[in-house]
């Protein structure tokens, strides 16, 4: 049987895992306090050139396209300046694998880097949504929450904007905003529900975002080994924990002052060991470093280590070296992403300057003159463009069938002439000999030739034509 201070003891070591969640199942809203040591001040470095960096990469071109735009409206994307198709799907499934593993590469190394010091979450809260509201809250205690809206929903529709941007493109994103609503409403809708999502998310939902809906944290457990560099408690050096500045014989360092959970964006104790709600930001090492050194003890008591020293004896322990990085998952891990790399490369520069498809002709699949014989096909050529510069392609028609003198064609623009980045169709007249049909049908090739660079793209076609009439006895 289970006695009764047991029974609470293990309620209180459920409640103290759970650091968003109050006794009575309701929410505990945090309100992390602010440590300003030098972790603190290195990741507002990264954090506001983060910002402008993200700000500024849509309005960035390279030879007049965008430096990267994810259009899926048409289905056209821009990573580096160049242009992407649907049809370049091995280099779009290289560029995301080849993230994929330096994701998985940087957790092995160095834990959860990224979202300490670099996801858009962390970067937003903690160095734009939560300094507005502590300032707000100095200023005036009676307006803060009414501003405190004001300046959330000023700075969500701008985030959202600049979302919107990578998806649609700048130029169409100034339409959708300095033009009426009436003329562009199912773009207006987009932007307010993206607005609204953004509100959410940094206004209520917050740390929530973390750790109940991003499926990064519960995948670290499986990314880290003991070599990885993440924060971590020394327990051998702090435990057992007594208050005072003075520090007794047989007592640890730690004090038991609470700073290290009271500036924790999630709300958790970094003394109960690696949790998936931690998301390394180091809060917690400024102000533990911040308390050693004013009862003058050595710094270090949390810290960045490896995780093994966290789990070992202070004689045992062993400082963490750049060699570390070389170890055999890590290896494995960036060689893969240098190898993806390296054939998305390959691929990529052998691939043609434009892309081409053959659609057949709307109406009738064919047409007989009926005094000639001759069996007419109509195709819809399209030439889709992926250079900054303009492209003159050729048409020309080969069979292996006929005899090319016997058949002829006549496109409506040969050469085409393609914009650069840009989508040209042309109709081509096909026509044959009706006995050049078998069983109605006549396999030919269409070239298309780049007149500048010689490149070529080979398509092949079934033209329709009538059938033979069967013969009689």
């Amino acid at each position: 049987m289970v006695n009764d201070h047991e029974h609470h003891s293990h309620e209180d070591a459920a409640l103290s895992s759970l650091a968003t969640l109050m006794p009575d199942g309701s929410r505990k809203w945090l309100k992390p306090k602010l440590a300003k040591g030098m972790h603190y001040h290195r990741r507002k470095l990264v954090a506001y050139g983060l910002i402008a960096l993200f700000t500024a990469i849509p309005f960035i071109r390279i030879q007049n396209n965008p430096l990267f735009l994810l259009d899926i409206i048409n289905r056209q994307f821009y990573v580096g300046g160049r242009l992407f198709l649907p049809s370049d799907s091995v280099l779009l499934m290289l560029l995301g694998v080849s993230f994929l593993l330096a994701v998985i590469g940087v957790t092995a190394a160095f834990g959860r880097f990224w979202c300490g010091w670099a996801c858009p979450q962390t970067v937003y809260l903690e160095f734009v949504f939560r300094p507005i509201e502590r300032w707000l809250e100095r200023k005036s205690k009676i307006w803060a929450t009414f501003l405190r809206y004001v300046f959330n929903a000023m700075i969500s529709f701008f985030i959202a904007n600049l979302f919107l941007s990578y998806f649609v493109g700048v130029d169409a994103l100034k339409l959708w905003i300095f033009e009426s609503p009436g003329e562009h409403p199912q773009a207006f809708l987009l932007v307010a529900c993206v607005t609204g999502l953004m509100l959410f998310d940094f206004v209520y939902f917050r740390e929530q975002m973390c750790t109940v809906v991003c499926p990064y944290a519960r995948l670290q457990s499986v990314m880290l080994d003991r070599a990885s560099w993440l924060i971590g408690y020394d327990r051998s050096r702090g435990e057992p924990r007594k208050h005072g500045k003075v520090k007794t014989e047989g007592a640890g360092d730690c004090i038991d002052c609470g700073k290290c959970v009271a500036v924790c964006p999630t709300g958790i104790d970094i003394r109960n060991g690696l949790q998936l709600e931690c998301i390394a930001c180091a809060q917690c090492v400024d102000a533990c470093d911040d308390i050693m050194v004013r009862i003058d003890r050595p710094k270090g008591l949390i810290r960045y280590d490896m995780q093994s020293n966290f789990n070992a004896e202070l004689q045992n322990k062993k400082p963490w070296h750049w060699r570390q990085l070389l170890r055999t998952r890590v290896v494995v891990y960036f060689s893969l992403v240098l190898v993806c790399m390296a054939a998305m490369t390959a691929i990529a520069h052998e691939r043609n300057v434009f892309t081409s498809t053959i659609l057949r002709g709307k109406g009738e699949p064919f047409t007989v003159d009926a005094s000639t014989g001759l069996v007419r096909n109509l195709l819809l050529l399209r030439v889709v463009s992926r250079q900054a510069e303009p492209l003159q392609v050729m048409i020309s028609i080969t069979s292996e069938k006929e005899n090319t003198s016997s058949l002829t064609w006549v496109a409506a623009e040969n050469p085409m002439v393609i914009k650069g980045n840009a989508r040209t169709e042309s109709a081509l007249f096909i026509t044959a000999p009706s006995s050049s049909f078998s069983e109605g049908r006549l396999p030919v090739r269409v070239i298309f030739r780049d007149l500048e660079s010689g490149h070529e793209n080979r398509a092949d076609f079934i033209l329709l034509g009538p059938h033979a009439p069967e013969s009689t006895p």
